[in-house]
C-alpha cells in the first residue's frame, strides 16, 4: 500500500478568494471612513469661513455704528 504523503506548500483558491474579500471589505470600510473624514473637514472649513466672514461684517457694522453715534461737542 502506497501513502501519498505529498508536503502542502501554498494557499488553496478557496482560501485566496477569502482572503482577497476580506481585504476588499476592510479597504472599503476604510476607503469609506476616509471619504466621510474629508467630506466633514470640507463642511468644518465652510462653516468656520462663513462664520469668520459674518464676524468681520458685524464689526464693520459696529464700528459704523458707533462712528455715526459720536455726539459732535461744541464748546
Amino acid at each position: 500500500m502506497r501513502k501519498n504523503h505529498r508536503k502542502k506548500r501554498g494557499f488553496t483558491i478557496i482560501e485566496l478568494i477569502i482572503t482577497l474579500s476580506l481585504l476588499g471589505f476592510v479597504l472599503m470600510v476604510i476607503y469609506s471612513l476616509f471619504f466621510y473624514a474629508q467630506k466633514s473637514l470640507i463642511k468644518s472649513e465652510t462653516h468656520l469661513n462663513i462664520n469668520q466672514q459674518v464676524n468681520m461684517t458685524f464689526l464693520y457694522m459696529e464700528k459704523d455704528i458707533h462712528s455715526a453715534m459720536k455726539p459732535k461737542v461744541q464748546i
